[in-house]
């Protein structure tokens, strides 16, 4: 314990005082010190957040995805000093095989069957964290602090490329960018978010400085999509309109107005849903799966699997009475009413009666309880009908839940408080609002087609409040950003002031 103290305290004062003393902390617009604040901020935020894991939602140890993803990082680093090649098919996931992955890592908890090459983003997380294994000397804390410092670099790159266009104090929207609840607290912990904030950073790093080389540019865009791609696939998916509108408003329309713009593409989209029928089904099943996996795992239940078979069985709570449990297997005792699903395409998944059989025995794939923060879904199951439908409720449960009367997280309060400030400031925003020139309107227009999709995205296929309040971080940022374009400065809020 006292090494890792004292190991944790060195390298985060280290980091510190070379982001203060660097030339990489000479940032223009910024101050000498405020690099390393944003730093510190983020590594003080990663001690609650290691302590909420540990000891109020743990049992002494670091739980839930974060201590999953470093306890599984140290198995496949231990396979390096037994076979570096193994370790580099792993880690790369060339070459890697269900030979590979049986006899080196099985052990692991996320590492699935290899089916999309390096396409899995809680892999990726294992991967990077595999490598820090290699200095952490099993630190928990050292994977923190360089994760807090590529979100750090993130954070900065997004503010230094939109404060050009916010006439606000832009300090202080530093610091209700830094500040913001969720986005500080999920930014700061070992896990998907602070890579994606990475990755945004490079990506606006790219576009506020481009290389003079104009294929670099184009090569380095391809490279930072390819990155959001392996780490939140669904984020690059909700960008893919919003980034049309930018494209077409900017270069092919630049004299139109901006609401034929968003009519035309509208238009595409709707007259997409008739020339495309297989393609937008195939949207749909894929929402439908993530809604019904969600949906199976908030509400509790246990996951079955029989030999060898291509299929996986759901044993919903209500029909637990129905099994025995023998820890690793389960039989069936009474008729059940289950899901059967193929494992790796469910889009055939159907309900299914299952006879009781003693004899028979089901191996236990996982097990899941019932969340505190559920809600029950209007289940799309595959109908683009209903997808359509439930676009009003998947916006407000995204957006504007939870509430005082909702079940959620036991830190709720913050998320309310945290939903109040942002909406308060935007409507602050909009009744003081200044005029806009035609690229700060496509900005504003572009940010909010991102923040719509990703809201959509997120309605649609999560029944559970505790995972919303994390995965919408990034829509509450695009929010924050559009209130602090819109806005006039304070000190002329009282001035009268001709909108267009």
């Amino acid at each position: 314990m006292f090494f890792e103290i004292t190991y944790s305290f060195f390298a985060f004062l280290l980091v510190f005082l070379f982001l203060r003393f660097s030339k990489i902390g000479n940032i223009e617009g910024l101050k000498k010190w405020d690099l390393s604040l944003v730093f510190g901020i983020k590594a003080i935020v990663s001690i609650i957040f290691i302590y909420v894991y540990t000891w109020y939602y743990g049992i002494g140890y670091l739980n839930y995805d974060s201590g999953t993803y470093i306890n599984d990082a140290k198995i496949l680093q231990n396979v390096f000093f037994e076979s570096p090649l193994n370790y580099f098919k792993l880690l790369t996931g060339i070459g890697e095989t269900k030979e590979i992955i049986e006899s080196n890592i099985l052990g692991t908890s996320i590492w699935s069957q290899p089916n999309s090459v390096i396409h899995d983003d809680a892999k990726n997380i294992i991967r990077i964290n595999s490598i820090i294994h290699f200095f952490s000397f099993n630190t928990i804390y050292i994977h923190f602090i360089i994760f807090d410092l590529l979100s750090t670099f993130g954070v900065i790159q997004i503010f230094l490329y939109f404060k050009k266009f916010i006439k606000f104090n832009q300090r202080f929207f530093l610091l209700a960018l830094v500040l913001l609840p969720s986005f500080l607290f999920w930014g700061s912990g070992v896990l998907k978010e602070p890579m994606v904030i990475f990755v945004y950073g490079l990506l606006f790093w790219i576009l506020r400085k481009p290389f003079k080389l104009k294929l670099l540019n184009y090569f380095s865009f391809l490279i930072i999509l390819y990155f959001l791609l392996n780490f939140k696939a669904y984020i690059l998916i909700a960008i893919i309109i919003p980034f049309g509108f930018l494209i077409c408003s900017k270069y092919i329309f630049p004299k139109m107005k901006l609401y034929l713009v968003l009519l035309i593409q509208f238009g595409i989209l709707i007259l997409s849903f008739f020339i495309l029928p297989n393609q937008w089904q195939l949207f749909v099943d894929n929402i439908t799966v993530k809604q019904f996996d969600f949906n199976n795992v908030t509400k509790g239940g246990i996951y079955l699997q029989n030999g060898n078979e291509k299929y996986a069985y759901h044993v919903p709570i209500s029909q637990y009475d129905k099994i025995v449990n023998e820890t690793d297997s389960a039989y069936f005792i009474k008729e059940a009413r289950i899901f059967k699903m193929p494992k790796q395409n469910k889009k055939s998944l159907k309900r299914i009666t299952i006879l009781a059989d003693s004899i028979h025995k089901f191996k236990i794939h996982s097990i899941w309880t019932h969340s505190n923060s559920y809600i029950e879904p209007t289940l799309i199951l595959y109908s683009k009908k209903q997808l359509v439908k439930n676009i009003p409720i998947s916006l407000v449960n995204c957006l504007l839940r939870p509430s005082w009367n909702d079940p959620s997280p036991k830190f709720k309060i913050v998320t309310i408080l945290e939903t109040y400030y942002l909406f308060g400031a935007l409507i602050l925003g909009i009744i003081f609002r200044r005029k806009l020139n035609r690229n700060e309107k496509i900005l504003v227009i572009t940010l909010s087609l991102f923040v719509l999709i990703l809201s959509l995205f997120i309605g649609w296929a999560t029944p559970i409040f505790g995972a919303i309040v994390r995965y919408r971080i990034f829509s509450y940022v695009a929010i924050l950003i559009i209130t602090f374009i819109i806005v006039k400065p304070f000190n002329e809020w009282k001035k009268k002031e001709n909108i267009s």
